[in-house]
């Protein structure tokens, strides 16, 4: 990306488990715990780092931190370098 003009351009590879909004509370609960509870397992780890992955788990308003940094980082990339979707 140097090379090509844009040396302070970052992306970085994540996923996360997202649900449609208004589900309940108590199930985005249920859920984040049963992911934390498996990115606790060294097996999982192991697995996921065999593939590159650093797992950090967290909560649901952590990923949401995420998820709108990121949206914010990429509108401005794509403002920034006039990026346009083929028609």
């Amino acid at each position: 990306m140097i090379e090509a003009g844009f040396p302070n351009l970052v992306a970085e590879d994540w996923v996360g488990f997202v649900v449609k909004s208004g589900a309940p509370a108590d199930y985005i609960t249920i859920l984040n715990m049963a992911v934390n509870r498996a990115l606790g397992k060294s097996s999982v780890r192991a697995a996921l780092g065999s593939l590159g992955y650093e797992p950090s788990g967290g909560t649901p308003e952590k990923l949401g931190s995420l998820i709108s940094a990121q949206f914010g980082y990429w509108s401005d990339v794509i403002h920034e370098t006039g990026i346009k979707l083929p028609q």
